[in-house]
């Protein structure tokens, strides 16, 4: 219901790329998602269709993105699946495990944020691939998402000559597990160099001064509202703190070698 709300109607600025096997002709194996847009959004909400004014949000609201590792599908003719573009709605279920990118974002907010996607693809600056999805459970951990996109990307370069920026949009899925698994010492040195948006912290939201970092943190992170008011003057000190930990989360932390995150 969901992915039919999304790239339905008569404009053709919500796209669906899916790989389809010879073998499974009516079911697509691996299907990605994209928004032609005006510029690049900051936000998952500015890029999905507006929701019905009396409707509650779908299940899947809050799913964008799946995990990903580096290999890629089989090349061998009988095997490689087709990649085909349509703005119809597709008829398979998706099974997939993917990741929050806005389970915080109230229905309300969701309503009210401008999107940023075109009215129709011939006036968009920019493709945004934001949610990729494997209908197979047999599929979990093999990447088909690498090729999947780079089809999709050739094939809108192709239709779509004006498009100049192609970008995804992707979640964090560990990201909150990771700072909840942190002490207080690795906390403070993680933050390192952000320290003063942690005492603008304690001023915004009342806090001690004397309040070690993890806990203004956790406080902070807990007080309610400030995460659907994106103007507040709480979202604003919140924002650099928290894009500060998710830089040193995405390039600092590995796991063999690799970005600790899944998606990353």
């Amino acid at each position: 219901r969901d992915l039919r709300r999304r790239v339905s109607g008569e404009s053709d600025a919500h796209q669906c790329f899916t790989f389809i096997h010879p073998r499974l002709p009516n079911e697509p194996l691996v299907f990605v998602e994209v928004a032609l847009t005006s510029r690049i959004p900051a936000r998952i909400t500015e890029v999905l269709p507006p929701l019905q004014q009396n409707a509650a949000p779908p299940s899947e609201i809050s799913a964008y993105g799946s995990r990903s590792d580096s290999r890629s599908p089989s090349s061998s003719p009988s095997s490689s699946p087709s990649c085909s573009s349509s703005c119809s709605p597709s008829s398979s279920t998706s099974s997939s495990s993917s990741h929050s990118a806005a389970a915080s974002a109230s229905t309300s907010s969701l309503r009210a944020r401008p999107s940023l996607v075109c009215a129709e693809a011939a006036e968009a600056e920019c493709a945004i691939f934001y949610s990729i999805n494997a209908t197979q459970h047999g599929l979990s951990g093999i990447d088909m998402g690498h090729s999947m996109i780079k089809e999709a990307a050739a094939h809108l370069s192709a239709t779509h000559p004006h498009i100049r920026t192609h970008c995804t949009l992707s979640p964090l899925p560990g990201f909150s597990r990771w700072l909840s698994s942190l002490s207080e010492e690795a906390i403070a040195r993680t933050i390192g160099s952000a320290s003063p948006h942690i005492d603008r912290c304690r001023q915004v939201f009342g806090l001690s001064p004397s309040l070690a970092p993890s806990h203004v943190l956790s406080q902070c992170l807990q007080a309610e509202g400030w995460e659907h008011e994106e103007e507040s003057e709480a979202a604003q000190v919140l924002q650099p703190l928290m894009n500060h930990l998710a830089a040193h989360y995405l390039l600092r932390e590995k796991r063999r070698g690799l970005a600790l995150d899944p998606v990353a």
